[in-house]
């Protein structure tokens, strides 16, 4: 065989392999199983950074991580929505960011976590606008709401707060599909990016 002919067999080897390989990571996207429908998601109007309300609803047709939060927090919230940065970074890379999918950051302290402290939060996390939501609303309102995630609140003497930190997934009908444990060490930001892909095309 002449060199030519044998750096051509080289090339259409590898060709074939790059195809192979192709084909399978598609089988493998393809066949992951489905998420399941939780329940029905619960609706909410809040505030955002600009004065405009957002609701539930007005994200109907996107994919939406829902998280509730406070910015005193001394331990877990302020590392957990530095995961939604990356996540923001990872929904923009895939394209889906604000177009297909949003994230909400909803304080339930909304005496300390004035607008202007939630437009400060939103600067400091670099959010983008219509990608990534910090909303807040009236105390009582607020807290039933995050009940509703699965989220209970519980204020000690210290003006401290026990809650349980959870994202919930919700697909583009309003459905609850996934809540992530956020404190879990083992949970991965590109694979919560990976569901919100796959729900977005559903």
């Amino acid at each position: 065989m002449n060199p030519t002919m044998k750096r051509r067999g080289w090339i259409w080897a590898a060709a074939a392999l790059l195809l192979a390989a192709a084909a399978a990571a598609v089988y493998f996207y393809n066949s992951r199983p489905a998420i399941p429908v939780i329940g029905e998601a619960a609706g909410f109007q809040l505030q955002d950074t600009g004065g405009g309300t957002v609701s539930l609803d007005s994200a109907q047709g996107k994919v939406r991580l829902v998280y509730f939060f406070y910015a005193n927090c001394p331990d877990v919230c302020l590392p957990t929505n530095y995961k939604l940065s990356v996540l923001q970074e990872e929904l923009r890379k895939k394209g889906l960011l604000g177009r297909d999918a949003v994230i909400m950051s909803i304080t339930f302290d909304p005496k300390r976590d004035t607008t202007d402290k939630l437009k400060e939060l939103s600067t400091h996390f670099q959010a983008v606008p219509k990608g990534w939501y910090f909303l807040r609303g009236e105390e009582g309102y607020t807290r039933e709401v995050a009940r509703k995630y699965g989220v209970s609140v519980i204020a000690d003497e210290g003006g401290a707060f026990m809650h349980q930190n959870i994202f919930t997934l919700v697909d583009k009908q309003g459905k609850v599909r996934r809540w992530y444990n956020a404190n879990d060490t083992a949970l991965k930001i590109e694979d919560i990016a990976n569901d919100m892909s796959l729900l977005s095309r559903e």
